[in-house]
């Protein structure tokens, strides 16, 4: 129970950004989606394990700290490139190298959004495209379509602009998971790493994460 309740202190903060993971990351390994976890904490630190976080030493703090700090910076480096990944398709792979799916799902992306513009366009009825139009009258057309006999005229269009966002919401996690999986793997082999980063903190006594 003290090595529970000490460890707990430590990795809570990890835990509540785990709930809200970002695009892509739900499905990821625990130590990526959750964070560091206290068999790792204990794994680095195994005379920490009986002590609670005051019998600590400094030396211990350390090492806690330093496996604390590259876990997160892990943890936030997937959680990144999936995020920007969903809100720019393509971004994400481009962060983490993998060039050729980004300008898949960049390409994808652009297409979808010219197919949404060009099908409302074309299928928008010509008299709510009139420019000519003042703002009473259109006000007045537009009043017209919301009834019962015209209102079928408006749903090719709003059945374009339904399809092609289902498109895009299914390219952008797709995108998103691709972009965390290639986070994954550059972690895996090493083509990107993080060195601990902590410092000490005068309040509690305790130790400071920074992140890059």
């Amino acid at each position: 129970m003290r090595k529970i309740a000490g460890l707990m202190l430590l990795i809570v903060s990890m835990s509540l950004t785990g709930a809200f993971a970002m695009p892509g990351t739900k499905t990821l390994p625990g130590r990526y989606a959750m964070g560091v976890t206290s068999e790792e904490l204990l794994a680095a630190v195994p005379t920490a394990a009986d002590k609670t976080p005051q019998e600590w030493t400094l030396e211990e703090r350390l090492a806690i700290a330093s496996v604390f700090s590259v876990a997160m910076q892990e943890s936030m480096y997937v959680r990144r490139a999936g995020m920007v990944s969903f809100l720019l398709p393509g971004a994400g792979q481009f962060m983490t190298g993998q060039t050729g799916a980004g300008a898949l799902h960049l390409g994808a992306e652009l297409l979808i959004a010219g197919a949404a513009v060009a099908g409302v366009w074309y299928l928008t009825p010509d008299d709510l495209l009139d420019h000519s139009l003042t703002r009473d009258e259109r006000h007045a057309v537009m009043v017209s379509y919301m009834t019962p006999e015209r209102i079928g005229e408006l749903l090719p269009g709003m059945g374009v602009a339904a399809g092609t966002w289902v498109l895009s919401m299914v390219n952008r996690s797709l995108a998103a998971h691709g972009a965390a999986r290639g986070a994954l793997a550059n972690l895996a082999d090493g083509t990107v790493s993080f060195e601990p980063v902590v410092g000490l903190n005068s309040i509690g006594g305790g130790l400071r994460v920074r992140f890059h």
